[in-house]
């Protein structure tokens, strides 16, 4: 009985669109937790100060990375099929995405006594001014070639590239000897993110586009009829971000700054059951692209794929969540037990709504995406607010849960009218 398990599980890996979506989910699990040991490491070899500092120019250097490529990718995994000139939408996406965060780092970093006045260490020298820059183009192309290798749908190379770029920043880490600064820290994850890309930029050209060569390119009649498409992608995604920054300060001003921390914790935990949803979108949405008449098909294996992952994980974060928070304090386990476990429950509608995301990226219905995440984030952050004051932290967890039905609903209705007996637009 276990060798047939094994069998058909095999089986199942080898159908493309769970293939790669396992190897996304590895890849999120595997990055967590590598992160984690990674800045543990650095909390106890460097200052606090100087911890502080390089999250913060990280964090910013990676937002800034996110929004300069004006969701350029998200029209790469689109377009990229029916492209007659594959090979130059590729070096279009990669250029124009490289130069939107060379112009963002630069503006951020010339504009930074008005932007961010406490970060004006950047300005200190020219050294790190470029290395701000420079961080910022490199996680830019990391995270492009992590969504050009889903829209090839070869996620190994991702999963692996991210495997690689674990590693290496813990050597680089040595340099703190010769001087315990932000900037070493900076410079590990920069470096290691850049040999990685550079390593699985040739194991693409050797084993998926024998023909591919990176070189720049700026065509317009290559990147403008994918920009409309793209800024809606930018546009859906950068809404469905909004809670990640509003409830953090929400539960520091309603509650408590203890009450902050509490929540940052079972955030963290349940969130991991996040990465399920979006990395069976991600690769619904590549396989969608490619292959629009079995899509039906896609969704309900990466429904039953999702359930196999996610009922099983919100039983055990209900079991195992308040043991675990009780690791940091017995005031965690008792403050956000109940939170932890209803935001671990969400993971199940968000993920059957991310799924279906997926495939109205893939039908181009953009306006009905962007639609669905606002009234998702409404609901998340009007329904927090609410609550908040009359339950606490568990507030939010049941805001959480209520936002992310409806969203699921909504996009089921959406991306399946037929099923519900109605009609709606396509586009």
């Amino acid at each position: 009985m276990i060798q047939s398990t094994v069998n058909r599980t095999r089986s199942l890996l080898q159908i493309s669109l769970l293939n790669n979506a396992t190897y996304l989910i590895a890849l999120q699990f595997g990055v967590s937790a590598s992160n984690m040991i990674f800045w543990l490491v650095v909390a106890r070899w460097y200052p606090a100060e100087q911890v502080g500092i390089a999250t913060t120019v990280l964090a910013l250097a990676t937002f800034l990375s996110g929004i300069s490529s004006f969701g350029m990718p998200d029209g790469l995994v689109y377009y990229l099929p029916k492209s007659e000139t594959p090979l130059r939408l590729i070096n279009t996406v990669y250029s124009v995405s490289a130069a939107g965060a060379l112009v963002f780092g630069a503006i951020y970093v010339a504009g930074i006594t008005f932007w961010s006045p406490d970060l004006l260490v950047l300005q200190q020298s020219t050294i790190n001014i470029l290395l701000f820059v420079f961080g910022t183009i490199v996680l830019n192309v990391t995270q492009v070639q992590d969504i050009h290798f889903i829209a090839e749908r070869v996620s190994k190379l991702s999963f692996y590239k991210g495997i690689w770029s674990s590693l290496l920043k813990f050597p680089l880490l040595l340099l703190v000897f010769l001087i315990p600064s932000w900037q070493i820290i900076f410079v590990a994850i920069i470096a290691s993110t850049l040999i990685s890309v550079l390593i699985y930029t040739r194991r693409f050209q050797q084993t998926v586009r024998t023909d591919y060569m990176p070189r720049p390119s700026f065509a317009p009649n290559i990147w403008r009829p994918i920009m409309r498409y793209s800024l809606g992608n930018l546009v859906a995604d950068s809404i469905s971000l909004v809670p990640n920054s509003v409830l953090p300060v929400l539960v520091f001003s309603q509650i408590s700054p203890a009450a902050s921390a509490y929540f940052f914790m079972a955030w963290t935990i349940a969130g991991t059951l996040s990465v399920v949803g979006r990395a069976l979108g991600s690769a619904l949405f590549a396989e969608g692209s490619h292959n629009k008449q079995d899509i039906e098909k896609d969704t309900m294996r990466s429904l039953l794929y999702g359930a196999l992952i996610l009922i099983p994980g919100v039983i055990a974060v209900a079991f195992l969540g308040k043991p675990v928070l009780s690791l940091f304090g017995p005031e965690y386990s008792n403050n956000a037990a109940l939170l932890t476990t209803l935001l671990a429950a969400s993971a199940i509608p968000l993920t059957i709504y991310r799924i279906l995301s997926g495939v109205l990226k893939g039908r181009e219905q953009i306006k009905q995406l962007t639609f669905i995440t606002v009234i998702d984030v409404v609901l998340h952050i009007g329904c927090s607010v609410w609550l908040v004051s009359s339950m606490g932290l568990v507030g939010i967890g049941i805001a959480k849960l209520l936002a992310h039905s409806v969203a699921s609903i909504l996009a089921f209705i959406f991306a399946f009218p037929e099923k519900m007996g109605l009609r709606c637009a396509s586009a």
